[in-house]
């Protein structure tokens, strides 16, 4: 019910602003935001659910204080001018005042943004969770997947052994923020050997 609410907040804001924004440049697709879409109902299932707010003009200190007085997290900068922030719930909290920003656009990422390509033939999978999301939360998403060892992972992130049939399902899931092929990792451990040599 709260979710339908959060979402019921955001077109309204929507209409109230109108949209004049410039694209939203996510990794695997670029979102015109004057071709406003409904905002669908957060999918996750923690505490919080991830959505992507786009400013009128760069959201900046002022504006990123604010959203944190309202009880919003900023998450990361998206371009343009666009952030990833959670909106936590609780039974007692009352859904966060977004009026006076200046948000033009609103989303959620879907499965298909959350996915890499090429991960149908990779052998491994790194997953990357939304930062705000416990480590628990996030390796009970993963169960079922092979986790696997890796040296300086971000707490946020997991190397797992690729599986397409439970992939749908992961990549549908509000907490996961990406998942790539894990070869982009080890590509990268081995880059770094190199610089120090």
């Amino acid at each position: 019910m709260k979710s339908v609410r959060i979402g019921g907040v955001l077109a309204l804001l929507l209409l109230q602003w109108g949209s004049s924004a410039s694209a939203v440049h996510l990794k695997n697709r670029t979102i015109d935001a004057n071709l406003i879409p409904a905002a669908a109902a957060p999918s996750g299932s923690g505490p919080s659910s991830h959505w992507i707010l786009q400013f009128k003009d760069f959201p900046g200190a002022d504006v990123r204080r604010k959203l944190a007085e309202r009880g919003v997290r900023v998450l990361e900068y998206v371009p343009d001018s666009a952030l990833i922030v959670a909106f936590h719930r609780s039974p007692s909290r009352q859904l966060p005042d977004l009026t006076g920003l200046n948000i033009i656009w609103t989303g959620q990422l879907t499965a298909a943004d959350r996915t890499a390509p090429g991960l149908e033939t990779g052998s491994t999978f790194l997953v990357v969770f939304h930062s705000d999301v416990p480590k628990a939360d996030a390796e009970r998403l993963l169960e079922g997947f092979q986790i696997l060892g890796a040296p300086r992972l971000f707490p946020n992130h997991f190397l797992v052994a690729a599986d397409q049939v439970r992939l749908p399902q992961l990549a549908a899931q509000d907490e996961v923020s990406y998942i790539s092929t894990g070869g982009i990792l080890s590509s990268g451990m081995q880059m770094a050997v190199r610089r120090r040599l």
